[in-house]
């Protein structure tokens, strides 16, 4: 009874350093556009006052507002001050440990896993309108969390941040340091608590669920490949799937439709045919890393994990509109 105690205790007490790790990494991220945001304002209003536009308080909120969709800079400047801090905290010995390779990958198991990687993509297609039309019935509406999922990247900056720097990032805190400080309680559990926070992280009540299932297939590359093979297929979902694809959008949208949706079909069809074939496989991978009872219930009695899936699930609520 003391030892199931003890393993209990442990459990909880990592689960409180990665539930604080999450909280801090969101109020660093919201200080950091918040900061950048607020020295644009004061910038576009002192800009005004030398002009001597007239400006009312709709106009600055206006302002702000279209920066925070359009400008990455604040998100840039999170990820730099989140990797100094990771720097400091584990020391530079931790990023060599973290891209240490497991199994070789070859090109046939990547496109394999790819086609796993997007069946959430074409899910989240059936998810999405779903859930607005359940919510309409209420008289809400999920679309400002759909806008804000699919956000265009018409600057620089933003382009950069959700393209290649955010992927990394995420990846970093997720899957870098969230699932390999989770390592020791078995490879199942590393995969399936990192996924959660992966998914929360989002805070966006169309992302979230996408983002845990997506989490899963990063989770499994990491631990069974590298986390570099993660940083990849996330940049592709990023890049390929949102960015190009929008860009494509403007220029030829019949085109960028029948793109779009015949990657997902095609990946949606040979990942089900996939998890057919290799079912005993995937059975095999959950018996062989199975976690005792007694580490979830220390996993999930995490009193600082539950804060930050308050803080996240309250996020995503403040997504949905009324009609």
């Amino acid at each position: 009874m003391e030892e199931r105690k003890l393993k209990i205790k442990a459990a909880r007490g990592e689960m409180n350093k990665l539930g604080g790790t999450m909280i801090v990494y969101y109020l660093i991220m919201n200080a950091a556009v918040s900061i950048v945001m607020l020295a644009d304002a004061c910038i576009y209003l002192i800009g005004a006052l030398i002009k001597g536009t007239p400006l009312g308080i709709n106009d600055i909120i206006n302002r702000i507002l279209d920066f925070a969709t359009s400008n990455g800079w604040g998100y840039i400047l999170a990820i730099a001050a989140g990797v100094v801090i990771l720097l400091i905290w584990k020391g530079k010995g931790f990023f060599g440990e973290m891209f240490t390779r497991q199994k070789r990958m070859t090109p046939g198991v990547f496109v394999a896993i790819l086609c796993v990687f997007l069946l959430p993509q074409a899910l989240l297609q059936v998810y999405a309108p779903a859930l607005e039309w359940v919510l309409n019935q209420m008289g809400l509406s999920a679309m400002a969390a759909l806008e804000m999922a699919t956000i265009q990247t018409d600057t620089v900056s933003m382009f950069l941040y959700v393209a290649f720097l955010g992927p990394v990032a995420e990846e970093l805190l997720c899957r870098g340091l969230l699932l390999r400080m989770l390592r020791p309680w078995g490879k199942q559990a590393a995969i399936v608590v990192s996924a959660i926070a992966f998914g929360l992280l989002h805070g966006n009540i169309i992302q979230i669920p996408f983002a845990f299932l997506v989490g899963l297939v990063l989770g499994y590359v990491t631990v069974e490949y590298s986390i570099i093979w993660a940083m990849v297929l996330h940049i592709i979902n990023n890049f390929v799937l949102s960015d190009l694809i929008a860009r494509l959008e403007k220029i030829a949208p019949e085109l960028a439709s029948v793109l779009f949706w015949g990657i997902l079909v095609a990946a949606a069809i040979a990942s089900v045919v996939l998890l057919i074939v290799k079912i005993e496989e995937v059975k095999d991978f959950f018996r062989n890393n199975k976690v005792e009872a007694v580490t979830w219930r220390g996993l999930l009695s995490s009193a600082a994990m539950w804060i930050f899936a308050a803080m996240m699930l309250l996020s995503s609520l403040l997504t949905v509109t009324r009609i």
